[in-house]
């Protein structure tokens, strides 16, 4: 029961993304380079979508291999010194 309910929702999204995540794929293409999730987040902070909604739609974008994923450098602070990696992604050519 559980297994269908989940290829339900797979073919739902397979045939409704492009209009459930239009505004993250225009903006992918506008960009047209590797955005780190945190810019994505930024740009998108003032509508309804939330940085995991966010990531999770990046994920399943990625998984359908329609973007690729890659890691971003950033600092947790201005003043710091240590770089760690964020998830980023870019549309696939």
């Amino acid at each position: 029961m559980l297994a269908k309910a989940v290829e339900a929702i797979q073919r739902y999204l397979e045939e409704h993304h492009r209009e459930h995540l239009k505004p993250l794929l225009d903006f992918s293409r506008k960009e047209d380079r590797i955005v780190p999730l945190s810019e994505i987040s930024d740009h998108f902070a003032s509508s309804q979508l939330y940085p995991w909604h966010l990531e999770s739609a990046c994920e399943w974008l990625e998984q359908e291999g329609m973007v690729e994923k890659l890691s971003a450098p950033f600092k947790l602070t201005k003043r710091s010194s240590d770089c760690f990696e964020e998830p980023a992604y870019g549309l696939r050519s």
